[in-house]
Parts: structure tokens; C-alpha cells; sequence
């Protein structure tokens, strides 16, 4: 009979010594049974000797053999050293390399990593696919792609019991948009039916999903119901490929999520090409980045006049006269005159002064508002000069 409690005590510091003894000894099933039973966290395991445990992964599996235990274990993992935070009378072999606050980034990620081929190498790989589902899990941030492809592979019965495992880790949700991004919809439709979705709900719009006829176009707005814009827009453009009517769509999908870029690179050898770099022209002059803007509608070939003014805005009136008087620019010589009186008036209004009385003095008659403006640029011998330069010798006494 017992005589006491006093044989059921288990000091810490005892407790501790025989799982190092154990962990040293290479008996890792006792040692995690010993942390187990006495609630000693089991990052011990690891973070005593690291190099070690990481290189007998295979040994401590076959030790084990037990998935309940194994996922107990997995699901223990932190991005922390507890022999520099909870047991500090313990030095890990490895902790010089950890941070002075004991955490040690990325640790739980790689242990889950190198564990998962050592699950699935052994003989009867299927007992421990609820770990190998928590190793994923388990990542930072969890895979829970890889998951669902590992789990698609299956067969049903495995499927179901795998996927049931799965849900019990994470949210329904996550999970559902996860299997509706790998764009398997047989796959989401079987993790709707087991959350607490509306069957009015889901059935309608994978119904939907799984009624279009083009497959880029399918992935196109399961991506944008995720807010996968980048991607959605690859498929979609991808379905331009295929139906030239969906420009409209392109066109405004591009401009509703300001994929500009994404749009010129990925439509780069397609006829519309020149309209995405409109669109991304009229975007930057909306945000007064002229200089941009400029080289936009320039890479467009088809909207010179637009070209122009971004030029004219963003002061570089050379550029702009330039462009204007150009042969084929489609300027008139009323539009090339009007051209520099809108250059001279923004370089005016930015007191630029000098530049301003260039534009006119080389593209218009305005010899008196030329003089005017270098008058108020201080530019007293320049003005003197354009005035006998161009016989108005009399604006040298009336300015």
C-alpha cells in the first residue's frame, strides 16, 4: 500500500536529468513519454541537442511508431529554445546561435520539414498521414495547399478520414478557399459539405463555376473572388487570348485594381497593347506624375496628344514643342501655336521665366509678351537682345 505522496513526487530538476540521460542514451521514445507524463514541454526534445535529434529523425519515428504521439509532438513546436527560457539551468549545445530573448526563427518550420519524408518513407506510410497533415499544418505560415494536394491524391475513404483530420485544424473556411484556389472544385465542394456553409449558397456558385466553358476563365474568377488580382488577371488575359470580347472586361479590371503594369507585360504582344498604355497614362496623370504619364502615351503609339500635354505639365517644353511640330504628329500649325502658349503659361505660372519667353520667342510672333517675360525673369540682356533681334527695338522704352 502507499504510504504517502511522498512516492509520487517528482522533482523537476530529476525529471529533467533523466530526459537528458534518455535524449543522450538515443531512447527518444522515453524521453518524449517522460515529458508527456510530467508536462515538461516537449521543445526539449529538440532544442537539447538539435543537430542530433534533426539527424536521427528516422530512429526517433521508429521509436515512437505512435501518430497520436508524433502529433502531440509536432503540434508542441515553437520558434523557441526552452533551454534558454523555461529550463535554464540546461545549456542547449547549439545556444550560441540562438537570439538573446531564447527564439529562434523558422526552427518549427524546418523540423516539420525534415520530419515529413521520414513519415512518408516508411513501410506503411498511411498510419502517419495525420502527422504528415500536421507537419503542414504546422508551417509558418501552413501549407495548407500541399495539404489539400496530398489529400486530392488519396483514395476516397482515405480521402474523407484525411480530410475530416484536416478540418479539425483548421478553420473551414481557410480551408475551402485554399481548395478553391488549387481550383479543384470537386475538392472544395467535398470541404463545403462538411462546414456549416448553406448548401443554397455553395451549390450555386460552384455550380456556376463549374458551368464555364473555358478553363482560364474559370481560374479567373475563382482568383478574383479571392482577391488574387495579379493571378486573376493573368487568367484573364489569358482568356483574351481566346476570346477577343473579353477586352471590355480586361480593360476594366485593369483599371479597377490599378494592374497597369501587370496588364503592359502580360499583353505585350497583343493588338490592344496600345490602349492598356493609355489607360495606365490617363491613371498616372490622374496622380500628376506627368513625366510618366508622358512616356506611357509615348510606348502607346496612339495618343500623341496626350503625350504632349503630360510634357507641357511636367515642364519639359522641349519635349513638347518637339513632339507637337512633328511631322507626323498630327499638329496643325494652330495646334503647335496653341501648344506653346500653354507651355509658356505653366513655365510662367512656375516662375521659369526664361524658359517660358524661349517657347514663344522660337514657335510664335509674341516678340512683346517674349520681352515681358524675360523682363520679369531679370533677364535684362537677353531681353535687349531679342529686341533688336526682332526689330522692336521700342519695347527696349516700353517694358
Amino acid at each position: 500500500m502507499p504510504r504517502g505522496n511522498l512516492e509520487t513526487v517528482r522533482p523537476r530538476a530529476l525529471v529533467l536529468a533523466a530526459v537528458r540521460q534518455a535524449l543522450d542514451a538515443r531512447q527518444y521514445r522515453e524521453a518524449l513519454m517522460a515529458c508527456r507524463v510530467n508536462r515538461i514541454d516537449m521543445n526539449m526534445l529538440y532544442d537539447y541537442a538539435p543537430a542530433a535529434f534533426m539527424g536521427d529523425l528516422a530512429e526517433f519515428v521508429a521509436q515512437v511508431n505512435e501518430a497520436d504521439l508524433l502529433n502531440l509532438f509536432v503540434s508542441s513546436l515553437r520558434d523557441e529554445d526552452v533551454t534558454q527560457t523555461m529550463y535554464t539551468g540546461i545549456q542547449s549545445q547549439l545556444a550560441g546561435e540562438d537570439k538573446p530573448d531564447g527564439t529562434k526563427p523558422g526552427k518549427t518550420t524546418a523540423v516539420c520539414r525534415a520530419l515529413r519524408p521520414v513519415l512518408q518513407s516508411v513501410t506503411d506510410a498511411s498510419q502517419f498521414m495525420p502527422t504528415v497533415l500536421t507537419t503542414l499544418m504546422c508551417e509558418k505560415p501552413p501549407a495548407i495547399d500541399a495539404a489539400l494536394q496530398i489529400i486530392a491524391a488519396l483514395g476516397q475513404d482515405r480521402r474523407d478520414a484525411a480530410l475530416t483530420y484536416l478540418l479539425f485544424l483548421s478553420d473551414v473556411n481557410t480551408v475551402y478557399d485554399a481548395a478553391l484556389g488549387l481550383y479543384d472544385l470537386p475538392l472544395a465542394l467535398l470541404v463545403a459539405q462538411r462546414s456549416q456553409r448553406d448548401p443554397r449558397e455553395y451549390l450555386p456558385a460552384l455550380g456556376e463555376l463549374n458551368a464555364l466553358p473555358s478553363e482560364e476563365y474559370r481560374r479567373f474568377r475563382i482568383d478574383a473572388q479571392l482577391g488574387r488580382y495579379e493571378s486573376a488577371l493573368g487568367h484573364l488575359c489569358a482568356a483574351l487570348w481566346e476570346d477577343s470580347d473579353r477586352w471590355t472586361e480586361v480593360a476594366g479590371f485593369i483599371q479597377k485594381h490599378g494592374l497597369f503594369r501587370q496588364g503592359a507585360e502580360l499583353l505585350a504582344d497583343h493588338e490592344r497593347i496600345g490602349d492598356v498604355y493609355v489607360m495606365y497614362g490617363d491613371a498616372l496623370a490622374a496622380d500628376k506624375d506627368w513625366g510618366q504619364a508622358a512616356a506611357a502615351y509615348l510606348l502607346s503609339q496612339k495618343a500623341v496628344a496626350q503625350a504632349v500635354d503630360a510634357f507641357v505639365q511636367n515642364k519639359e517644353w522641349r519635349s513638347a514643342m518637339s513632339l507637337a511640330s512633328a511631322a507626323n504628329s498630327g499638329f496643325g500649325p494652330q495646334a503647335v501655336y496653341d501648344t506653346a502658349r500653354q507651355a509658356s503659361s505653366v513655365l510662367e505660372d512656375h516662375h521659369l521665366f526664361g524658359d517660358a519667353a524661349a517657347v514663344l520667342l522660337e514657335y510664335t510672333e509674341e516678340t512683346e509678351d517674349a520681352v515681358m517675360l524675360l523682363v520679369r525673369g531679370s533677364h535684362w540682356a537677353e531681353a535687349v537682345r531679342c529686341s533688336h533681334a526682332r526689330e522692336r527695338s521700342d519695347l527696349i522704352e516700353t517694358t
